[in-house]
């Protein structure tokens, strides 16, 4: 896609047999960072965020869940950032 940067994307292995799930790790962590200091800079806490958004924000940044572009849209409107301003600069 033009204008995104790419990193190595590793396989893992998908839920039955879907086959492989693509995962770009670099990316995924870009947007976790981005995701806790907009947060951070506007002293929500985890519970608070969770409570008000119902995204398991501490799952996501422990990198133990992935997020979906839905979650995303959601995210940024709880923080009052747009999807454009949100990956500008990444």
């Amino acid at each position: 896609m033009p204008g995104i940067k790419t990193s190595k994307i590793s396989k893992v292995k998908g839920k039955k047999t879907r086959g492989l799930k693509y995962i770009d790790k670099a990316l995924i962590e870009k947007v976790v960072l981005r995701i806790k200091k907009l947060r951070e800079q506007k002293e929500i806490s985890l519970l608070t965020f969770y409570n008000d958004t119902n995204v398991h924000q501490a799952r996501i940044e422990s990198k133990k869940h992935d997020i979906s572009l839905s979650q995303l849209s959601r995210i940024c409107n709880y923080l009052d950032i747009s999807l454009e301003e949100f990956f500008k600069g990444m």
